[in-house]
Formats: structure tokens, C-alpha cells, sequence
């Protein structure tokens, strides 16, 4: 049973607090290549090639945030973010492809539907990781575990609004850093989910 601001307080906490140090650091570069790498396939415009690689990404980043949390790595090892190409690639990229249709085509009802399927996906590829589904198998679990628990995540991502306004008058670099904490909150939040644990209040 916790808040947005105990999220907050668990990312930190994985984290290392210090925005410099090791874990921080470590998470920061994982996500920059991941962004890097996908930024630079977007600007190509290659089209369905890009799922090839965003969803074994998505499943690297992960895999990262998942292994730092859990203290599994014993140095930092960026090299983890490219686990879905090893892994589970086909079950990575069958997922995410199958998720951005869905969303696409909820979306063109209006926007809002789009954003509420996107929220509902959003356990998809933590399901790929830690229980073997993959494609709509991971999705229809995914909607089951967020029902009544998709409005929590939003209101977790909204108090972040705050700390990108920051980011953004820090020259922009400090959105880097932001965001990384945002996706160790979201770590947190999404093992508890996969755990089975009521999260209820998320202010």
C-alpha cells in the first residue's frame, strides 16, 4: 500500500541517492543508449524495423532497472540492455508490435482511449521477462493485473511533473537524470503489480 512519494522514495533508495554515484550513473547510460539507438532508427524512418529493435530494447531497460533494484549486478554492466536481443527477441518484438496496433487502433477512436489501453499494456513486457508470456498472452494478463490499478501508475508518472520542469531548466541534461528516477519508481510499482500486492492511494 503505497504512495507515489514511497515510489519515489524506493527509486532513490535503488538508486544510491547520489545522482553521480554508481547505480545512478549506471541507469542513466543504459537509458541514454536505449534512447540514442531508437532516436536514430526513428530519424531513418525505417519503418517495421524499428519494432525489431524497440522491443528487445524495452526488454533491455528493463532487464536493467530489474537487475539494479534487485541488486543481481555486481558491476555495472550496460551490456544487460541488449538482453532481449539474446533472450527473448521474438517474444519482445511479438508484444510490443501487438500493443502499439492495439493502441494505434484505440487511438483513432480518440485519444483517450489510446492513453487508457497504453497504461493497461504497460505490464506487457515485465510479463515477457518474468513469466515466460509473450505477444496477446502478455497483454490480456497485462490488462488484468492493471484493472483498477491504471489510474495509480498515472497519477505516479503526473507527480513527476514537477521533477521534468527541473530537468528542463537544468539546460535540459537534467531531464536525463529525471527520468531515470521516474523509471525506478516505475520498477517498483510494476514488481508490485506482478506480485500480486494491492496498491491502493497513489497520491
Amino acid at each position: 500500500m503505497k504512495r507515489a512519494r514511497e515510489y519515489r522514495a524506493l527509486a532513490r533508495e535503488t538508486l544510491g541517492h547520489s545522482i553521480f554515484g554508481t547505480k545512478w550513473m549506471y541507469a542513466l547510460l543504459a537509458y541514454l543508449v536505449c534512447s540514442l539507438l531508437l532516436g536514430a532508427i526513428s530519424a531513418v524512418g525505417v519503418g517495421i524495423l524499428g519494432l525489431l529493435v524497440a522491443g528487445p530494447l524495452s526488454y533491455g531497460l528493463i532487464s536493467v532497472f530489474l537487475r539494479i533494484k534487485r541488486n543481481e549486478d555486481e558491476k555495472a554492466d550496460v551490456g544487460h540492455l541488449f538482453d532481449g536481443f539474446k533472450d527473448k527477441f521474438g517474444e519482445s518484438v511479438v508484444t510490443i508490435l501487438l500493443s502499439e496496433i492495439f493502441i494505434f487502433l484505440w487511438t483513432l477512436l480518440f485519444i483517450i482511449p489510446g492513453i487508457i489501453k497504453s497504461y493497461a499494456y504497460s505490464a506487457a513486457m515485465y510479463l515477457v521477462r518474468e513469466r515466460n508470456l509473450e505477444g496477446n498472452e502478455a497483454i490480456t494478463e497485462s490488462r488484468k493485473l492493471m484493472k483498477g490499478n491504471k489510474w495509480k501508475l498515472f497519477c505516479l508518472d503526473l507527480s513527476f511533473i514537477g521533477w521534468y520542469i527541473v530537468g528542463l531548466l537544468c539546460l535540459g541534461v537534467g531531464v536525463l537524470w529525471v527520468h531515470t528516477y521516474h523509471e525506478a519508481a516505475r520498477t517498483h510499482f510494476m514488481e508490485d503489480i506482478l506480485n500480486n500486492q494491492i496498491i491502493v492511494e497513489v497520491k
